[in-house]
């Protein structure tokens, strides 16, 4: 792996070598610290010094969630993971249903790096499922029964939110909340689905905590994967769900269904982005880069066919970017401001990150 700080210079530093399984930067806590991910273990990397500190002392797999501030929330998993998988069989009139599958035991853990008491377990419930970690704190499905759909603060509290049946499969929720994120819509599997056709749709009021509308056996069609039913808030209470020729509109304050009109439709369209378009200092389209402006190509990453084989990305404040050329397979960066080219490293590489740039002295 190595790591290229454009701030500081153009020169790409190797910061580490071995065998599989890779590091994989995950978040840039400040200057020199990282969060990195290497299996199922996390780490604190210093960039600095070349050091890396796991999350959680002894081994145990952790997974990353997000960090605020200084403050890093991981989970440490009471159980690995050996399922490999969720395992699906034949079940009555010809469906595939689920028939076991990893159940997670999981506790919320947090770290500042640098303090001398370490990582710390918060009071908690042991989690099955993360939902999502959105910017209230972060939402999970209990492992204990009875299951809960839970919020967890940022200072640890724990507000219930709905009851989460034992016949839900948690780790095939899939969550869209709406605009005001007064309202969550849950794609949830039932384990006498088929698990390739069916799903359940659960609308949540989040204010008054409690379920306001519940569709059974929703088509999922054959579009998604993870296969969920597709769910697509077109204003701040009405959700559009289920297959493009099927779909219903959901009034969430009223809880009443009704066929689409053209304009929710289209509202709910993704939006087609142009051929080329404007990213900070650099214009892009698919697979290609030039400086903002030019009719110069700057750097592709298409074969001959059209097809991308290399990586390419721009860093998050649109300043630089970086690729793998296709034809030399050489890494090249590009100064957005300087409007120059200088190659990083020569031979094929891949998986390129930008992490984001933080103020110095952070």
């Amino acid at each position: 792996m190595y790591l290229c700080d454009p701030g500081s210079g153009v020169k790409a530093t190797p910061v580490w070598r071995g065998g599989v399984p890779l590091v994989v930067p995950l978040q840039r806590l400040t200057k020199n610290l990282t969060v990195v991910e290497r299996g199922y273990e996390c780490f604190v990397w210093d960039m600095s010094e070349g050091g890396a500190t796991s999350l959680w002392a002894g081994g145990d797999q952790t997974s990353f969630l997000k960090a605020e501030g200084s403050k890093v929330f991981f989970l440490r998993r009471l159980l690995p993971d050996t399922s490999n998988g969720m395992k699906v069989g034949s079940g009555k009139n010809g469906k595939h249903v689920a028939e076991s599958w990893f159940r997670a035991r999981d506790k919320l853990c947090t770290l500042i790096p640098g303090e001398k008491a370490g990582a710390v377990e918060l009071a908690a419930p042991v989690l099955e499922h993360i939902v999502e970690t959105g910017p209230a704190g972060i939402w999970a499905v209990t492992a204990d029964e009875p299951r809960k759909l839970c919020l967890i603060s940022n200072d640890g509290t724990v507000t219930g939110i709905i009851p989460f049946d034992p016949h839900w499969g948690a780790g095939e929720t899939f969550a869209v909340f709406s605009p005001a994120r007064d309202y969550l819509a849950l794609s949830v599997l039932h384990d006498e689905q088929d698990f390739d056709r069916e799903r359940e749709l659960i609308v949540v009021d989040v204010k008054r905590k409690r379920v306001c509308h519940l569709s059974h056996n929703v088509s999922i069609g054959a579009r998604s994967y993870p296969p969920h039913i597709d769910m697509t808030w077109v204003d701040g209470t009405h959700l559009l769900f289920g297959e493009t020729k099927s779909g219903q509109v959901l009034d969430a304050p009223a809880g009443k269904l009704a066929a689409p009109t053209g304009a929710q439709r289209q509202a709910a369209a993704p939006p087609v982005p142009p051929d080329r378009e404007r990213k900070g200092l650099f214009d892009s389209e698919w697979g290609k880069l030039w400086f903002a402006g030019d009719k110069e190509l700057a750097g592709s990453v298409l074969d001959e066919t059209g097809i991308a084989v290399n990586d390419m990305e721009i860093s998050g404040d649109g300043k630089w970017a970086a690729f793998c050329e296709s034809g030399t397979s050489n890494v090249f960066l590009l100064d957005g401001a300087a409007r120059r080219k200088h190659q990083l490293l020569s031979g094929w590489a891949y998986n390129i990150k930008w992490l984001p740039a933080v103020e110095i002295g952070k």
